[in-house]
């Protein structure tokens, strides 16, 4: 007796069947992947057709007005702010008491928000990430003759940006707030997104960094938001002792891994009595004499460790000149310090 044949199965076409992989894969798997090609493949293009080094001489400009200017160095200073105070508020809701039982939701928002924050951004994107990439900045490389005094002064480990990063932390809660508060979601994953591209822009402005450093720093905040999501799913809380115990881990990997190089400056238009720096100053020939006013330019080119460092800043007050260091953790900090003043 003849036996039915079976149906013949015909071989998947070569695209069909990587659909059918991507689909049958868990679905914080092909999240990550959509997230990584999708901030991947425009980096990729950025770097392989040369619109990464045209972005940056576009926006890095001679003529950038002093408006422009002024809002680059604003959100240098204070871009991080959202995405810190947001941080901080995650941390506080991790040692609430009882808030893993009264509120899990928030309790799972705010551990997916924190350990973005130190894991994702500050440990892997601001130590890791940019230690193995060692990319220079724009202002370094490709800038260098650029003939423009808006300068953002810092050196090496270009890739990727800190404070973009730092703005896409913004996105975070998207992911554990999506199926339960989509509404609420979506507009924290569209000021995320917005936030780190609006900072990331203005840190291109002042040529530190380039459109794949931006693009990168996206890709990691996201991707480590969803892969934090997930182990919220299967952690309903963290005790306060591990929690103590990753922070000042966290904290002593910033202070002693964060190595930075960065160049200070300060016009001088008013007398000064004194300048207190971490180093003696060269002067270069010309008029000295701190009682005379004048167009002196004060560059301090300062080494060490620790963050944040958009609070290391020159400053002048009551006739004495000091390196601010503000809210900030350094240590062994080294510079070499020049005075240039006009010849007569």
């Amino acid at each position: 007796m003849l036996s039915p044949k079976s149906p013949s199965v015909k071989p998947l076409r070569p695209a069909a069947a990587l659909k059918s992989r991507i689909t049958n894969l868990p679905s914080w798997a092909s999240e990550n992947l959509l997230i990584w090609a999708t901030f991947g493949t425009a980096a990729l293009i950025l770097w392989v057709t040369g619109l990464d080094v045209l972005l940056a001489h576009t926006l890095y400009h001679p003529t950038l007005s002093p408006h422009a200017f002024s809002f680059a160095t604003f959100l240098r200073q204070n871009g991080t702010l959202p995405g810190t105070i947001l941080a901080v508020l995650g941390l506080i809701a991790l040692l609430w008491p009882r808030l893993w039982k009264t509120r899990p939701l928030l309790y799972r928002t705010a551990m997916v928000v924190t350990l973005t924050a130190v894991l994702g951004v500050g440990l892997t994107n601001q130590i890791i990430v940019k230690k193995l990439a060692d990319r220079p900045r724009p202002s370094e490389v490709i800038l260098a003759d650029t003939p423009t005094t808006f300068t953002d002064g810092f050196r090496g480990n270009s890739m990727p940006s800190g404070h973009a990063a730092m703005g896409f932390i913004l996105a975070a809660p998207f992911f554990p707030l999506r199926r339960r508060k989509p509404k609420l979601a979506v507009t924290f994953l569209a000021t995320g997104l917005t936030a780190g591209l609006v900072v990331g822009t203005s840190r291109m402005m002042l040529g530190a960094h380039f459109a794949t450093d931006v693009l990168i720093a996206g890709a990691i905040a996201l991707s480590a938001a969803s892969l934090f999501t997930l182990m919220s799913q299967r952690i309903p809380r963290i005790h306060p002792t591990i929690i103590g115990a990753g922070m000042l881990i966290a904290t002593l990997a910033v202070i002693l891994g964060n190595r930075f190089n960065i160049t200070l400056t300060l016009p001088i238009t008013e007398p000064f009595k004194q300048i207190q720096l971490p180093c003696p100053i060269t002067a270069v020939p010309g008029s000295l004499d701190p009682s005379v006013p004048g167009s002196s330019l004060l560059t301090v080119i300062l080494k060490g460790y620790g963050a944040p460092l958009s609070n290391l800043a020159l400053v002048q007050k009551d006739g004495l000149i000091t390196l601010q260091r503000h809210l900030g953790l350094y240590h062994s900090l080294t510079c070499e310090a020049t005075l240039t003043t006009p010849t007569e």
